[in-house]
């Protein structure tokens, strides 16, 4: 069980052994992700204490915890899988992505487009258009335009917008290929108009720490209704945010109240506040963070990205096994695109493995993040035989008899199974050798 990471190429077998002993017999379950891994598409063979998952695929990387547990406790171990797909395919982009994304006027906006793909690959950004007020040819394909074309070698297609505008808003779509076919996801762009130009009166700041209570009072006279709006959008009262008439309060602000605050009487006057939540780094997309173990074949492209937010604005920095990461420590150095808090390593090597740790800091405080960077390299080498296989076992007169043999290699290995015999009551011939005799051969 020490080798806890698995890399292995798509559609081979993998297996997991959990083998275990106690008073009263302990019971085996499976966990993915640290969640249960419910049955269908895997087996297990309690007799053996193993998950066998057959024809692997890209979507079963993962964490696989084996729980082991009677009346006196419990313990419990896990794998990491990580596929390697080699086999050829028209490109597959992950469902997920790119993502429905919604900006504020002038801000930027992104989109990622991750493939999944074997062999040179192709990949367009196109933006849906109209043309005389159809998004439609006559041939019934839609208008689009061809906003970036890139041939790449990494699984990560990135479509940047800067200072965007209300025209940028509409439907944008990563199409990718290759030499076997093409696969399309399309994604929304929604642009929030800037609501700071509609303001009559004079814009008022206001500044408080995180945790304390917003408070903002309407000066606009009006024996009707004050309503509140938020970057453009109407406030209402939850359990944090109370509204009283003229006066609005946030209690336990954190930054992301941070915005432009708009207070208007019977729809006539418009008065804004800005308000600036002076506070310690946060991460804005922790979500896309989870996967904190990337296992990437030699020469890949590897992007480490560490989103955060505060106010005043953070700092990025990279630490690579606990030490400052230099240009100098890394042929070929690297980059950092710190408009998108992110670390690029391209082709990377065995020597890159290691732990990468973003600090994000500012006068309020820091916040860090580590990814760990295994690099699976593809030497050729002899067949290597995976400790413990082929198992002795013990049977009955009668009962089936089965020995596993499991073989990393990256040419296609030829495997017999042979059995030592006697002859003239020798196991060995003249020439020292053992006698043997051939049960089966197999092609891998």
């Amino acid at each position: 069980m020490e080798k806890k990471l698995h890399a292995v190429p798509a559609a081979n077998t993998v297996k997991f052994r959990c083998a275990a002993g106690g008073y009263p017999q302990p019971k085996l379950s499976w966990l993915k992700n640290g969640r249960p891994f419910r049955q269908g598409g895997y087996k297990v063979r309690h007799q053996y204490w193993t998950l066998v998952l057959e024809n692997v695929v890209p979507a079963d990387k993962g964490n696989y915890t084996c729980l082991a547990e009677n009346s006196y406790g419990s313990i419990n171990h896990t794998y990491v899988l990580d596929v390697v797909d080699r086999t050829p395919h028209q490109p597959i982009i992950v469902a997920t992505l790119p993502a429905n994304t919604t900006v504020h006027i002038g801000e930027e906006a992104q989109f990622q487009c991750r493939v999944y793909a074997v062999g040179e690959l192709h990949i367009q950004w196109l933006k849906h258009i109209t043309r005389n007020g159809s998004r439609h040819g006559p041939d019934g394909h839609p208008y689009v335009k061809v906003l970036k074309s890139s041939d790449v070698n990494t699984d990560m297609e990135f479509l940047t917008i800067s200072n965007v505008t209300e025209e940028d808003a509409g439907e944008y779509i990563c199409k990718a290929s290759n030499y076997i076919g093409e696969a399309t996801r399309s994604s929304w762009l929604t642009v929030i108009p800037d609501p700071s130009n509609k303001c009559q009166i004079s814009t008022a700041v206001s500044s408080v720490h995180p945790g304390e209570e917003l408070k903002l009072s309407c000066p606009l006279r009006s024996t009707g209704t004050i309503a509140w709006t938020k970057n453009g959008g109407s406030l209402r009262a939850n359990n944090r945010t109370t509204l009283e008439h003229e006066v609005l309060r946030v209690q336990g602000a954190t930054p992301r109240d941070s915005g432009l605050y708009a207070c208007t009487s019977e729809g006539k006057s418009l008065f804004c506040f800005t308000v600036n939540i002076t506070g310690a780094p946060y991460w804005t997309s922790s979500a896309k963070m989870e996967k904190k173990l990337h296992a990437v074949p030699a020469a890949n492209t590897v992007k480490f990205r560490c989103a955060a937010g505060g106010y005043p604005q953070p700092k990025l920095s990279w630490l690579k096994n606990g030490r400052p990461f230099r240009q100098e420590d890394r042929m070929g150095g690297y980059k950092v695109r710190l408009q998108h808090w992110t670390l690029i390593m391209e082709s990377v090597v065995p020597s890159d493995k290691g732990n990468y740790t973003c600090l994000v800091n500012n006068s309020f405080g820091t916040i860090n993040h580590t990814y760990t960077l295994d690099v699976v390299e593809r030497s050729p080498h002899r067949p290597i035989l995976q400790a413990g296989q082929p198992a002795n076992t013990t049977v009955r007169v009668g009962e089936d008899a089965q020995f596993q043999c499991k073989v990393y290699s990256d040419a296609q290995p030829h495997i017999q199974w042979l059995k030592h015999i006697t002859q003239n009551g020798s196991r060995y011939g003249p020439d020292g050798h053992p006698y043997v005799k051939v049960l089966k051969v197999d092609p891998f």
